[in-house]
């Protein structure tokens, strides 16, 4: 039955990925690598008989976000991978972009402190996200850049706003750059003061038009 799900999950991921696309070269070239790594992704589980780190051979990583979006539709689609499956979106993504960069910030929560399970994904969130509830994100340059950024992050509702200004910050670091996203990103968990604290992160660009 988890496999079932596992597949539909990812053909939902591969749906979002074809129709987001603007480029049908760039669309054909991410779909071959996205099919692959899921393909690794459910053939380790599927024979996999223990909770181990068999599932270490798929990139896949938590938080990595898929998807794609339509501004004549007004709509975002995201597909993210993640490995608590009481993890939801807590609030209404929120705007981060530069001037030269699209960006938006996806707070998910499971009501609980510290860091999720480190193992690979096994459950997916997914979420329709209409642009128009987005305030301030740029419809025109969405056309214009046909990218955008998907950070995902876990965080309480406390520390979100400090989490905003840090990445609406880092995002304008980028300069431009799309391809130089993974420098922003934490991935896990910083102690301050010998307290763990969540600041678990993800995310990647999704195109559309």
């Amino acid at each position: 039955m988890k496999s079932k799900i596992l597949k539909l999950s990812c053909f939902a991921i591969l749906l979002f990925t074809f129709f987001g696309c603007n480029d049908c070269s760039e669309c054909e070239k991410e779909n071959k690598d996205l099919k692959e790594k899921l393909e690794i992704c459910i053939s380790n589980q599927e024979n996999s008989k223990s909770n181990d780190n068999s599932l270490a051979k798929s990139s896949l990583k938590k938080y990595q976000v898929k998807g794609g979006f339509s501004t004549k539709a007004n709509t975002i689609d995201v597909c993210i991978p993640v490995t608590d499956r009481n993890l939801s979106v807590a609030e209404p993504p929120v705007d981060i972009s530069s001037s030269k960069c699209n960006a938006i910030l996806i707070r998910v929560d499971n009501n609980s402190e510290g860091c999720t399970s480190q193992q690979l994904p096994y459950h997916f969130i997914n979420e329709k996200i209409l642009i128009s509830k987005i305030n301030s994100l740029n419809t025109n340059r969405l056309k214009e850049d046909n990218k955008l950024i998907v950070i995902v992050i876990k965080c309480s509702d406390l520390e979100f706003p400090d989490f905003i200004s840090s990445y609406k910050n880092s995002i304008v670091n980028l300069n431009g750059d799309y391809t130089s996203l993974n420098t922003i990103l934490t991935n896990g968990c910083i102690k301050i003061k010998d307290i763990t604290k969540p600041n678990e992160d993800g995310g990647d660009i999704i195109v559309g038009g």
